[in-house]
């Protein structure tokens, strides 16, 4: 039962930062060079994101609003995966393509980024 909960523990998160971060990024890191900057370090750092606040709230923005369409697909599958393929199958299956949905955002979003904000994290002219 414990596994069950694990394995569905991932794309739960995937719909609550998709749903959370979509209005309300999480708050900006007061210690940027530290993994553990806040209490809570679950959010979207990367080197662009962290350029500046304008850079951290956007990325989030976007990561939320890709996260909550690929939770809803990683939830989904989960739950069928579960119930199709045996326990220690299904528990590797999933956990590659969590590993794979948590992954995809990172593209689209840096490639935003570098389009909309200049190297010190300040929105480009004319945009």
């Amino acid at each position: 039962m414990l596994v069950y909960v694990l394995l569905l523990l991932i794309p739960i998160m995937m719909l609550t930062c998709g749903i959370r971060w979509r209005r309300k990024p999480p708050k900006y890191p007061k210690h940027t060079d530290s993994v553990f900057g806040g209490i809570f370090f679950i959010d979207y750092r990367t080197e662009w994101a962290m350029k500046s606040l304008e850079t951290w709230n956007y990325s989030h923005i976007c990561y939320g609003r890709l996260m909550l369409p690929i939770g809803i697909i990683a939830i989904t599958f989960t739950i069928v995966g579960l119930i199709l393929l045996p326990l220690m199958t299904a528990a590797k299956v999933l956990l590659v393509m969590d590993i794979i949905c948590l992954s995809i955002p990172y593209f689209s979003i840096e490639k935003k980024l570098k389009q909309n904000f200049d190297q010190k994290g300040r929105w480009k002219e004319g945009l």
